[in-house]
């Protein structure tokens, strides 16, 4: 791994290979627009992997914006499994460091960074997953405290919610959460392919929710959770926008059909609604970082607008 620049108090870090650095620009356009003013650092696998014309606008940023880090990872993991390790690698390197939080470059920022950056006082991070519900009598848990007991690792916290693992937000003093959530990620893996396994997110998730390890990081994140002494500090999965109402901060595409990647008129057609990330993202294309041309972002947002309208008709 190799990190040019200087540290400081406070870090937003995302990881990205192929046309996912459109949402790692969009990500820090947002965060800037929210009073971010740490370092932004991004890991990927090389240049020949991302959008070169993107990259070059990304590097030649104006001095008086926050810096991005680039940080060249040669590891043969799955990204999404290599998150923990990531966190816990940008607090060796910067040993500044107060607090790391890390995003999936498909989420966007719609608070405040002040806010975000306190959170992690009380504990560390972390939002509610679609798929949230998971009480202290769910088969899975009882499952899962089976497997911690047989790892060494008693539980210390009876948890109702299951967390999404695109954002988590730690203090160093609490860098032994992330260390240990990296170490399930390993021993819950036990050697198996799925550790380096190519593909979006969701093709990782093997068997459904009847096998004690679904989804291996995001599982994993959550064992962590069950076992740490100390507090969480946590929100619902309204937080990432995965349902109507509540507080949204850190909309999140999940799955496929990321914003940049997807035409608004055919999923209307197709009775999908646009969703809180897609406004956020495209509200967030254009400035510092311009995502495409003036004269294409304003045809994507007449598309949208246009979907907003088809919809009414083809909505589910």
């Amino acid at each position: 791994m190799t990190i040019y620049g200087l540290s400081l108090m406070h870090i937003a870090i995302t990881l990205v290979e192929r046309d996912f650095l459109c949402g790692a620009a969009a990500l820090y356009n947002s965060l800037v627009a929210q009073g971010f003013t740490g370092r932004y650092i991004i890991g990927y696998r090389g240049d020949s992997d991302v959008p070169s014309d993107l990259l070059q606008r990304m590097r030649s940023l104006p001095a008086d914006l926050p810096s991005i880090e680039w940080v060249e990872l040669d590891t043969p993991w799955h990204f999404t499994n290599y998150k923990a390790r990531f966190i816990a690698d940008i607090f060796t390197a910067f040993p500044e460091a107060k607090s790391v939080t890390y995003l999936d470059p498909d989420i966007v920022v719609t608070c405040l960074w002040a806010w975000i950056q306190s959170w992690s006082d009380h504990g560390p991070a972390l939002c509610g997953d679609v798929n949230w519900w998971m009480p202290p009598d769910h088969p899975t848990r009882h499952e899962w405290e089976r497997l911690l007991k047989s790892k060494g690792f008693e539980v210390h916290q009876q948890l109702h919610a299951y967390f999404n693992g695109g954002f988590v937000s730690i203090r160093r003093s609490h860098l032994e959460f992330v260390e240990r959530w990296h170490s399930l990620i390993e021993s819950c893996s036990k050697g198996s392919e799925i550790i380096g396994a190519k593909g979006e997110i969701h093709q990782l998730s093997r068997g459904g929710r009847s096998r004690p390890i679904q989804t291996l990081d995001q599982d994993s994140l959550n064992l962590t959770a069950m076992t740490w002494e100390g507090k969480l500090t946590t929100l619902g999965p309204d937080a990432m926008g995965f349902f109507d109402g509540g507080w949204i901060f850190l909309p999140h595409a999940l799955g496929p059909g990321k914003p940049w990647q997807k035409s608004y008129l055919l999923s209307a057609l197709k009775g999908e609604r646009l969703r809180r990330v897609d406004h956020a993202y495209w509200f967030h294309a254009s400035d510092p970082i311009k995502l495409k041309p003036r004269s294409r972002l304003r045809l994507k947002r007449l598309e949208m607008k246009a979907a907003a309208f088809v919809g009414r008709f083809y909505s589910r």
